[in-house]
């Protein structure tokens, strides 16, 4: 986990005691699910009525990766640089 830009020892070892075994997962979509990572889609009859982040999720993992997250941007220029120069994001 720490070969990861922006995951110290403090995050890797939050991650690795929170997802304790990544194979109980079927899928990545499940892993995001779990730490809160996807957004939670309210729909009725083929409408999207709007959508949100999900709340019952591993805090502590949400936590983590969003801390990987804001130290990847910010010591990798090529990723800072992306976050930056997307057209149409504010």
């Amino acid at each position: 986990l720490r070969t990861f830009p922006g995951v110290g020892p403090t995050l890797a070892s939050v991650i690795a005691c929170e997802l304790i075994d990544v194979r109980r997962f079927p899928d990545a979509g499940h892993l995001r699910s779990y730490a809160g990572l996807m957004a939670h889609e309210k729909r009725s009859h083929n409408t999207q009525l709007g959508s949100s982040p999900r709340k019952v999720c591993n805090s502590h993992l949400k936590w983590a990766f969003n801390q990987a997250a804001g130290g990847m941007l910010k010591g990798v220029p090529a990723v800072s640089a992306w976050g930056v120069t997307r057209p149409g994001v504010p």
